[in-house]
């Protein structure tokens, strides 16, 4: 009993640095599919995910009128999503670029998004980058000149120069990818586990399936014959 559990543990250990890594090369290399990007603007900023209240007013100095809205972009890829919300202040007779204040959230794993990364940019809130959750990624940073891009999709990407590796678990992706690489892993050692029995009882080489009976090395790759007398004596007696 006390073997299966140790099994288990490091089933489970392989299977969780499997879904680390996993989702962290999703992070970094998996390409977006702009054709399949999402945009929704004037959104009721009530309705946007984890916007802090204080953005729902314009900062003390814009001279009203300002409208405030809101804006929200997505993006999916293999293993990846990314997530930008922002609040607008819409100036008379301005042109507006995007966001004044806006966070974004990338989740990455496979086949369940398992890690996340999240960051803030608001430029009238203290600091120019403004976590919204500590030292869950690495990374993360905004530019110093959002708005020198026009194309909608690099703006998206804007706020991932490098892409961040998430760190924060995502908790059900994560246990549920882990579970899935750990059986896999576990299935995978119980298929050489049985496929070297059936070789060891039919006299062959465990290693490569050649025929050793009753030779001490296997000739064709040179490990150690492991066959029993008794597999032997058997095997004879059928005629094989």
């Amino acid at each position: 009993m006390l073997h299966r559990a140790r099994l288990i543990v490091v089933f489970m250990l392989f299977g969780a640095v499997v879904n680390v890594l996993v989702a962290w090369g999703c992070a970094l290399w998996s390409p977006l599919e702009f054709g399949r990007m999402s945009f929704e603007y004037d959104v009721d900023v009530s309705r946007l995910n984890s916007i802090p209240p204080e953005w729902w007013e314009p900062p003390y100095h814009f001279n009203p009128p300002i409208i405030v809205t809101g804006e929200r972009v997505s993006a999916t890829g293999h293993g990846l999503s990314v997530v930008r919300s922002g609040v607008c202040y819409l100036r008379i007779n301005s042109y507006n670029y995007g966001p004044d204040r806006c966070m974004m959230s990338l989740r990455a794993g496979f086949p369940f998004r398992s890690l996340e990364a999240a960051g803030t940019y608001d430029p009238y809130g203290g600091p120019r980058v403004r976590q919204t959750s500590i030292d869950w990624e690495w990374a993360l940073r905004t530019p110093d000149h959002p708005l020198e891009i026009a194309r909608i999709h690099e703006q998206l990407l804007l706020f991932m120069p490098p892409r961040p590796l998430p760190l924060r678990p995502v908790p059900m992706g994560f246990v549920l990818n882990t579970a899935i690489y750990a059986i896999a892993a576990a299935l995978y050692v119980l298929q050489i586990g049985a496929r070297r029995a059936m070789r060891r009882r039919r006299g062959l080489c465990i290693h490569c399936g050649y025929d050793a009976r009753s030779l001490a090395v296997c000739p064709e790759c040179g490990h150690a014959c492991a066959t029993s007398p008794a597999s032997r004596v058997a095997r004879d007696a059928g005629g094989g």
